[in-house]
């Protein structure tokens, strides 16, 4: 089925957008030199306070080869005796039969140029097996996926209005700074640039920004930060409203950062059903006028598990070997302590047996997402008749 956001984007006109170059100047993939640290997303990101969110003293955790992230069979043996569940979806994601309506497969650059310049809304532009380099526009009410081993090795960002990305091996970054609505899902980001992995951003001092985005079901290794949503400026309207649920960030730095400054920011934040492991700062709170919430995160083997200058709750989560699981305590509610029982944290498998103290942990009654990372149900009844979720990123299947 072709990958839309909303049924009604089929309608919508792009000619507004039609004098924006949507992809390099040069029409190139992936060349040129190193990735460097972009100006576009470090200026003005020292926070005001004690936070010091880039400190060069700070250890980077998970240091070493880049584990394979694909568990879509069990494993035979296990230190819990018990037999780990299978993936319900393909992963990495599989390429769409090209007769699938709406999609647009591309192999080689000018394809690719084509692709982006003819666009039209509720089209998937399919990716395979290309390494995108810098300057690639995402066109409004796009989905770019990626399959083959395609992947994002710089800066690439949405043209606006709304689109989304997945499927990719991502070791350059995605910045979403235009008014629209926006889905990041199922891509795997790996070490390579220094910048966060997927930001959303509203530090334009000239336009107001609407922003609403959804992260869902990703997996960040050994990047320096994973997610970052920051406000800036003291006028116009700059509304983010983020939701991130079911990612795994292991041997992240900084997982999750959220900060509000400026008069006129205002970010609503939703953080659920997340696996943080082997980490400097989990999460970190910064000048946010309402206060976060923060329900069903296991984070394991770091130094602070929650940083924040102002009032947040935090809801059904818990902590394992992290130092300081919470730098400041909650508004409402406290991080549990219990072992997760992962299979192999060390080699990023998150899967737990039924004796997890995650299991059936999440109030009946709590906001639960659909599907876990593994594209499997959510709530599952385990340990009794009633349905309840799993803490973390992973729901325990029969």
């Amino acid at each position: 089925m072709p990958r839309s956001l909303l049924p009604l984007y089929a309608f919508l006109s792009l000619a507004a957008a039609c004098g924006t170059a949507r992809y390099p100047a040069d029409g190139s993939l992936a060349d040129g030199p190193p990735i460097e640290d972009s100006d576009f997303l470090s200026d003005s990101m020292e926070r005001d306070g004690d936070l010091d969110l880039d400190d060069p003293d700070a250890d980077l955790p998970g240091d070493g080869p880049q584990q394979d992230w694909r568990y879509d069979a069990p494993l035979e043996t296990s230190a819990y005796d018990f037999t780990p569940q299978m993936s319900c979806r393909a992963l990495p994601l599989p390429c769409l039969p090209t007769s699938t309506p709406d999609l647009v497969e591309v192999t080689g650059s000018t394809e690719m140029e084509a692709a982006f310049n003819k666009a039209t809304a509720g089209q998937t532009i399919q990716v395979k097996g290309l390494a995108l380099g810098d300057g690639w526009i995402i066109p409004p009410y796009v989905t770019l996926r990626g399959c083959a081993s395609a992947s994002i090795e710089r800066l690439i960002r949405f043209e606006g209005s709304g689109g989304a990305i997945e499927g990719f091996t991502v070791s350059g970054y995605i910045v979403a700074n235009k008014t629209g609505t926006y889905a990041i899902r199922a891509n795997h980001f790996v070490a390579g640039s220094t910048e966060p992995a997927f930001a959303v951003t509203a530090q334009d001092a000239n336009m107001p920004v609407t922003i609403t985005a959804v992260v869902d079901g990703n997996i960040f290794s050994k990047r320096q930060h994973g997610i970052r949503v920051r406000t800036d400026w003291d006028t116009g309207t700059r509304d983010l409203n983020v939701t991130i649920k079911n990612n795994i960030f292991t041997g992240v730095d900084s997982a999750i950062t959220v900060s509000e400054s400026g008069a006129a920011g205002h970010i609503s934040v939703f953080i659920e059903h997340n696996t943080i492991y082997g980490f400097d700062r989990g999460v970190i709170f910064e000048h946010l006028q309402t206060p976060p919430a923060l329900r069903a995160t296991v984070f394991m083997e770091g130094n602070e598990g929650i940083r924040s200058n102002g009032p947040y709750d935090v809801l059904d989560s818990l902590t394992w070997k992290v130092m300081t699981p919470a730098v400041t305590p909650a508004r409402q509610g406290v991080l549990a302590i219990g072992a997760p029982q992962f299979v192999d944290a060390a080699n990023d498998d998150f899967r737990f047996p039924p004796s997890s103290p995650l299991v059936d942990k999440v109030a009946p009654t709590a906001r639960v997402p659909d599907t876990d990372y593994y594209g499997c149900s959510r709530p599952v009844a385990i340990s009794g008749a009633e349905a309840r979720a799993d803490i973390g990123a992973i729901e325990l299947q029969h």
